[in-house]
């Protein structure tokens, strides 16, 4: 074995661990009507704005000894101080969840006039906006790009051009309730005209033009014409795996839904409100994070997810063999752990300083400028929800407070992932042992991890 590599497998195992833990709270990805969970006793309003400053939970584990143990989070609202504007419901989520967990969360959305969600989108797909001629030439570009990805998977899928992006959307719908949305977005280029598309019969199969600041054909500078033909190639979304995501295996390993799979992000009024995948990689890359191991992390094609993914294939082998019994020590530690913000901070220094800021700071900063704008543009919107990691919302409630002035109100408490010790293959005793075992053993590693050198 080479000089250093006990330390390089000590830390992929870690980042591993830290992986696992980041499925569960924070989304980087790139679908019933049963009676919502029964909250718990609605918390008291706040009578000011210290309310925004205090550290104010979304997680928390509740317990019934010998019974049961559960990861909980909460909904809460937020009020405007001076009474005048939409009311604010910060939904929490975990991305893996117990089922009835996210038939609740669907049902209580539905009361909602616009869910703002989350969701890290592909490059291109937030449109063509852009403050000068140069951000609205690179935007357009970055938007043609995501079309004719969306054109080229049609293609792959049909074995023939579309005959417009009608029909693109239509497809492109079936595969991800998202993906017609964001092809609205892209569909026009920075100076807010639709791009125009063709089927053609020689030569290029389709064509894609923006006809440039001027709206006409031909011109020079920003005036010229934008052809796809001129850009680097699109590629076909076809092909992706889903067995590669990391938060969707975990969610199979542990017998639990993947929030994507479990919600309907197609109603009209859902909007998603994030960053893109190309914009998160440039923060990351200007803060010395290694992007392209978190851009890959949950997608399943880093190292370290690799690493992630051989310990859920060992995993489901051993839960198949003991009757549940692994899953439900998972899920013991997990809850543990998650409703521990310490241990989620701690697993998100894994990938690197810089890290924290990006995937929540400046994505809840997103959220809330498109806050801003529906409160300044719709006023006829009265309420809106905000579903996001609960490992956002602490950060996101102090930003309501700071930029909206907003004042927390009532909460209602989620049963996320629950265990059942009269139920499980695993006598609770067990249960409890191994889980203050291994939450010492994974704080200490994660912790030493942390304050390695990078080899």
């Amino acid at each position: 074995m080479q000089p250093g590599t006990p330390m390089r497998v000590q830390r992929a195992m870690a980042a591993a661990l830290a992986i696992l833990i980041a499925a569960a709270t924070i989304s980087t990805a790139v679908i019933a009507q049963d009676a919502p969970a029964k909250p718990a006793k609605d918390e008291p309003a706040a009578k000011d704005n210290a309310a925004t400053a205090e550290v104010i939970p979304f997680l928390r584990v509740a317990e019934k000894p010998g019974k049961s143990i559960t990861l909980e989070i909460a909904s809460r609202d937020y009020l405007p101080r001076g009474g005048e504007g939409p009311t604010v419901t910060l939904v929490g989520v975990a991305h893996i969840g117990e089922r009835a967990f996210y038939r609740g969360i669907q049902k209580e959305l539905a009361e909602y006039d616009i869910v703002l969600y989350e969701s890290v989108l592909p490059a291109g797909a937030k449109g063509a906006a852009g403050g000068t001629d140069d951000e609205r030439i690179a935007g357009t570009e970055a938007a043609m790009g995501f079309v004719g990805g969306l054109v080229e998977t049609f293609h792959d899928a049909r074995e023939t051009y579309p005959d417009d992006l009608a029909h693109v959307r239509e497809f492109a719908t079936r595969l991800d309730a998202r993906l017609g949305h964001w092809l609205d977005n892209a569909s026009r280029d920075g100076w807010g005209r639709k791009l125009t598309y063709e089927r053609r019969e020689e030569g290029a199969a389709y064509g894609l033009i923006s006809l440039g600041r001027d709206g006409k054909p031909g011109g020079e500078g920003p005036d010229a014409d934008i052809d796809l033909a001129d850009l680097p190639p699109p590629v076909s979304m076809a092909g992706e795996d889903e067995d590669d995501n990391i938060q969707a295996q975990l969610a199979d390993a542990l017998r639990l839904e993947f929030q994507l799979f479990a919600l309907d992000y197609g109603l009209d009024n859902w909007r998603c409100s994030d960053m893109a995948m190309d914009q998160v990689d440039r923060a990351l890359a200007e803060r010395g994070v290694e992007f392209e191991l978190v851009s890959g992390a949950l997608a399943g094609t880093s190292i370290f997810a690799q690493v992630a993914k051989v310990f859920l294939g060992v995993m489901r082998l051993a839960d198949a063999m003991l009757d549940g019994a692994i899953a439900d020590m998972m899920k013991v530690v997990m809850i543990e752990m998650l409703g521990d913000e310490s241990m989620v901070e701690l697993s998100m220094g894994q990938f690197g300083e810089g890290f924290g800021e990006v995937i929540v700071d400046m994505r809840n900063q997103v959220v809330i400028d498109d806050l801003k704008q529906v409160v300044e543009k719709e006023p006829q919107v009265k309420s809106i929800a905000i579903l996001y990691g609960a490992a956002h919302m602490g950060d996101m409630a102090e930003r309501l407070g700071e930029q909206l002035d907003y004042v927390a109100g009532d909460a209602r408490w989620h049963p996320a992932i629950v265990v059942d010790f009269e139920q499980s293959a695993v006598p609770e005793r067990e249960l409890r042992q191994m889980r203050l075992m291994m939450r010492q053993a994974l704080r200490m590693q994660m912790q030493g991890a942390k304050g390695r050198e990078k080899p």
